[in-house]
């Protein structure tokens, strides 16, 4: 399968290298995570609905699957072909309203169909 991750996840990524870098003052820790995070994410080109299904946590009937790294979600949709990487997360905020408020995540998920 092919592993596709959206301009906003890769921005996600981005921000918490730099977040640990920089507030936390722990570059080796910022590697090792974002290192983490993409190990995971590339592990779904084997193994796509490993994921629990976003369904699980919410009444929205959604494609979205999600997993974890570290203190992060992914969340990813699949088809047939790929696995489409939509955001990552820090897991103590409100990822529910940040991921179905952005109109930009909404919109890069209509590249799956």
């Amino acid at each position: 399968m092919r592993i596709d991750i959206s301009p906003r996840a890769l921005e996600d990524l981005e921000s918490i290298k730099n977040h640990i870098e920089e507030k936390l003052q722990n570059p080796s820790s910022a590697k090792t995570i974002v290192t983490d995070i993409l190990y995971s994410i590339k592990s779904l080109d084997k193994f796509p609905k490993r994921g629990a299904s976003l369904n699980s946590l919410i009444d929205t009937r959604t494609d979205y699957r999600f997993i974890q790294s570290h203190n992060y979600v992914i969340f990813y949709r699949t088809n047939n072909e790929n696995v489409f990487i939509v955001r990552i997360l820090y897991k103590h905020r409100d990822f529910m309203k940040i991921f179905f408020n952005d109109t930009e995540t909404i919109d890069s998920n209509e590249n799956m169909d």
